[in-house]
């Protein structure tokens, strides 16, 4: 009777346990996909931490080079040319982590100088640039600023009274919204520990009025209603891992340090018309490797539905969304050389 006893107690305990799940595993639809290579002057990639389509070409936004922006006609896979210098003129830029886009407009943010620029990238290659510049403010510091309409862009980053922050097209505070993903960590977190934390990968689809915002480290995403875009409405939210860090902050000086086991989540997050598509890896660092981007694609509907979980052929760097293809910028296995792969959209 006692054995009997003791081999219940074992199994409710086993079942009591709670089950740890991946951001992965929501997916009941999985699907693998060759990728198709197209031609392109892999010569002229420099060194690439970002890529964005915007108005029939691809951007790619580089590190440690001269020029931070080298532009491809999209059709021909040509180099079209640089642009971007690094400094404080007009024109200039001196630091900036993320690129949005509207319309044939790319969004960037300054975090030095505190200015948002719209680049308007026209037929004949010429960029015309918008400035618009943001409110001092001692209870926001953005980190990353992003274009969501004509009229508003939305900030992440220091944050006090919300996760994100919404400005007009002139650079005026309009309120703040969201909270961070719950969690044990979360809650008994700063705002500040939280902010470098949770850092976040911005989605926004303008026709239906939605926004994702992917953890670029842990394993959550979490979908807002923005029709009415000062009071936005939280739709769904996975938090599966929270990010793995140790408060570094020394002084004044706010930062946190990732542990060893910290899971790298969404490489890039982008919109199609139907879909918020992730470049996903879900994985800690493996000992003396860097993550070198993302091995599959997640795909939700914009109510924040799992559709597909699409496994990919190899990791890839970064994403871009055309009109009708996913763009994956990534290294040849065997050559180490650069490689632009698409899936086309209607395939998932």
């Amino acid at each position: 009777m006692n054995k009997i006893f003791s081999l219940l107690l074992i199994i409710i305990c086993i079942s009591c346990e709670p089950s740890k799940k991946s951001l992965s595993d929501i997916f009941v639809v999985t699907k693998e996909l060759q990728a198709q290579q197209v031609e392109f002057e892999i010569d002229s990639i420099q060194n690439p931490f970002l890529m964005r389509y915007v108005n029939k070409k691809l951007v790619m936004c580089n590190v440690f080079t001269s020029s931070l922006m080298t532009v491809f006609d999209w059709k021909t896979g040509r180099y079209i040319m640089d642009f971007g210098t690094k400094g404080l003129g007009p024109n200039e830029f001196v630091n900036f982590n993320t690129v949005s886009v509207l319309g044939n407009k790319l969004g960037i943010y300054d975090n030095n100088k505190r200015e948002f620029l719209y680049l308007s990238l026209n037929d004949s290659a010429s960029i015309s640039y918008t400035i618009i510049e943001i409110d001092e403010n001692d209870d926001i510091i953005p980190f990353n600023i992003y274009a969501l309409t004509e009229k508003y862009i939305l900030a992440t980053g220091l944050i006090k009274k919300g996760r994100f922050a919404l400005f007009n097209n002139e650079g005026v505070l309009m309120g703040t919204f969201g909270e961070y993903p719950k969690s044990d960590v979360s809650d008994i977190a700063s705002y500040t520990e939280n902010a470098f934390a949770y850092q976040a990968l911005i989605a926004y689809q303008p026709n239906k009025k939605k926004l994702a915002i992917g953890n670029q480290y842990g394993e959550g995403i979490s979908f807002y209603n923005m029709n009415n875009i000062l009071h936005p409405q939280l739709l769904k939210e996975y938090m599966m891992t929270p990010p793995h860090y140790i408060d570094a902050s020394k002084g004044d000086r706010k930062s946190v340090t990732f542990q060893k086991d910290n899971i790298c989540g969404f490489v890039d997050i982008g919109a199609s018309e139907k879909y918020c598509i992730g470049l996903f890896l879900g994985q800690a660092r493996v000992k003396g490797e860097a993550w070198r981007g993302g091995d599959k694609l997640l795909i939700f509907d914009w109510d924040g539905n799992p559709v597909k979980k699409i496994d990919l052929p190899q990791k890839y760097l970064q994403m871009a969304i055309s009109d009708d293809k996913i763009i994956l910028l990534g290294h040849d296995p065997k050559t180490i050389d650069f490689v632009v792969h698409t899936i086309d959209l209607s395939e998932i």
